[in-house]
């Protein structure tokens, strides 16, 4: 991806019904945000932004049978990571090292602003980061049935 880009998200309709296009806490708020920080250098709020989506999209479409998943403060992010990537029908998320991004996210997030020498590892991080939120909302299980929504 080059710089300043930003892909378009195509959000499946099992998905996209779940939000109002203009409910502000919604998916599609959400990403309107994370692509206005990027494409204005605000790369920390875009990071955040990044997190929050994903676990979003973890918490409400991929561990729905998974007791108290929308509770975060009964079920940690990590964990339910973890559980999800050792699933037969969710181990491609093992493959974008969600635990580790996150993980990533919270390290820049929570550095003082003098240990940042440079952008490099924040948009590093989100030019990975867009490709994998675009995947996991292209691939978000079809409810089996209805389901809490954020």
């Amino acid at each position: 991806m080059k710089a300043k880009e930003f892909p378009d998200f195509i959000v499946p309709q099992h998905v996209s019904d779940h939000y109002g296009v203009e409910a502000p806490h919604g998916l599609f708020a959400c990403l309107s945000q994370v692509r206005l920080a990027y494409l204005i250098g605000a790369d920390l709020a875009a990071i955040a932004l990044c997190r929050s989506v994903t676990e979003l999209l973890i918490r409400y479409h991929y561990a729905g049978d998974i007791a108290h998943a929308t509770n975060s403060r009964k079920t940690g992010l990590r964990w339910l990571i973890e559980q999800l990537q050792d699933r037969d029908d969710f181990k491609f998320l093992k493959n974008f090292s969600l635990v580790a991004k996150v993980d990533a996210a919270n390290d820049i997030l929570h550095q003082a602003a003098t240990d940042i020498e440079h952008r490099d590892p924040a948009w590093g991080l989100l030019a990975h980061w867009f490709k994998v939120l675009e995947e996991m909302i292209d691939r978000a299980p079809a409810p089996a049935s209805a389901s809490a929504t954020p």
